[in-house]
């Protein structure tokens, strides 16, 4: 691998690998098994993260699988059904939104993977921190188009900063 390759991606290792430190920090505390089955999965979104940084998409069979494996976690936290329906209409409001969005502006401001790792991982949360999880997804792009050179209109992976905004917030979400 040449060195200028290596450069691209210390980055990308450092804004996902911090959170993933606390994020595992938090996770290794006690409850084991389920603890590690969160941790992988967190590493799936990282490996989902990295492909969107490097080529501003992902592999459709792995979004599938790793989707499906972040919907059955949820399941086995056993939130109330309560929880569930109000994330659940959470989800159709926020898409709604962005549709309507998309409408207005007559572009797709995310592509269809976005969707899916947001309505994937929302169901881990508690209904009350997907608000937090979403506008701290939404800022972090923000911040770091502010703080570079890149044109405002240029297109961004959102994935790495979903799975990061997740990570950050599932350690405040952990009982």
């Amino acid at each position: 691998m040449e060195l200028i390759t290596i450069k691209k991606f210390i980055p990308p290792i450092i804004f996902l690998g911090a959170p993933f430190l606390v994020f595992l920090y938090i996770n290794l505390q006690n409850n084991f098994l389920f603890n590690l089955l969160f941790i992988a999965l967190a590493c799936g979104w990282i490996y989902l993260s990295v492909e969107d940084i490097s080529k501003l998409s992902v592999p459709t069979i792995p979004l599938y699988v790793i989707s499906f494996m972040t919907i059955i976690l949820a399941i086995l936290q056993q939130q109330t059904l309560l929880s569930y329906l109000l994330i659940l209409f959470m989800l159709v409001i926020i898409f709604t939104l962005i549709l309507i969005a998309n409408i207005v502006t007559k572009k797709n401001l995310m592509g269809s993977a976005d969707y899916i790792v947001i309505g994937s991982l929302a169901f881990t949360l508690i209904p009350n921190l997907i608000g937090p999880w979403l506008l701290l997804s939404a800022s972090l792009p923000l911040i770091g188009i502010l703080l570079s050179q890149k044109k405002k209109s240029e297109k961004l992976p959102f994935i790495p900063y979903l799975t990061v905004s997740w990570m950050l917030i599932s350690t405040i979400n952990y009982h």
